[in-house]
């Protein structure tokens, strides 16, 4: 896993400002998501691991088979700030993380597929054995913890989530859905309240595979945008999107 850092220099040129790598025990690792907090100058990135790992505050222990990982630098100068580990014994993965910027506090996604998994003292069950569920937390920096997590889906079936934003206090979260692991997935669009109350989702899909990889929130009118693929006539609420010859992006405004 590694993080870099660049500034962009006159002429429209990049320079970077630091970088870091970092080699778990055994197997390999990958940081999958990134975001800034301004206000407290750091960046926080999330990922996964497949051995034990140390970001700069000590060994944090491999657990399963592979394990959900996130870590704080500080923004000038990559010097560790803070870093989790969240796993049982199958597949943990962070797939994104977004920052609430009145309180500092971070909102990472991602999907797991251990029966359950304890993410600092929420602990979360898989729905169904054998399955990979789609999950959401919220972790304080200030108190070094984690404040909620829970399933992001509450449909039973292959989930995970892609994509995470925040807009007037709620949480807005994408990715996709399958009712079993050989059907094609569907879209995946969940929201949930600061505190990880008050839930919402929908599954919107085609006769193909369709997904929901990208969350934007305008920060003047609050809007959440969504991008995403499919191939299929697909249905989004008052939105119909036509069948294609193949693959199509799209990007729809919620």
């Amino acid at each position: 896993a590694a993080i870099v850092v660049f500034r962009r220099a006159p002429k429209n040129t990049l320079s970077c400002v630091w970088a870091e790598a970092f080699l778990p025990s055994t197997g390999s690792a990958s940081f999958e998501g990134v975001a800034i907090d301004a206000t407290n100058q750091r960046v926080v990135a999330v990922g996964h691991t497949k051995g034990s790992i140390n970001f700069g505050g000590g060994s944090l222990t491999h657990v399963g088979a592979q394990d959900a990982v996130m870590a704080a630098f500080d923004l000038s100068s990559g010097t560790f700030v803070a870093n989790e580990l969240w796993g049982n014994n199958g597949n943990e993965i962070a797939s994104a993380v977004a920052i609430d910027g009145s309180s500092g506090d971070a909102l990472a996604v991602g999907s797991f597929s251990s029966s359950k998994v304890n993410f600092g003292g929420s602990e979360v069950d898989n729905s169904i054995v054998l399955t990979t569920e789609a999950f959401a937390l919220r972790y304080s920096f200030a108190k070094a913890a984690v404040k909620w997590a829970r399933r992001a889906c509450s449909t039973p079936g292959h989930s995970a989530a892609k994509a995470v934003t925040l807009a007037q206090g709620k949480v807005f979260i994408a990715g996709t859905h399958a009712s079993s692991m050989l059907a094609n997935p569907d879209m995946l669009l969940s929201r949930l309240g600061g505190d990880g109350d008050e839930p919402w989702q929908g599954i919107y899909g085609s006769v193909s595979a369709d997904a929901a990889e990208a969350l934007a929130t305008d920060p003047v009118s609050h809007d959440v945008y969504v991008a995403g693929h499919s191939k299929g006539k697909l249905v989004l609420g008052s939105v119909t999107l036509p069948a294609g010859a193949q693959r199509y992006g799209f990007v729809v405004s919620l």
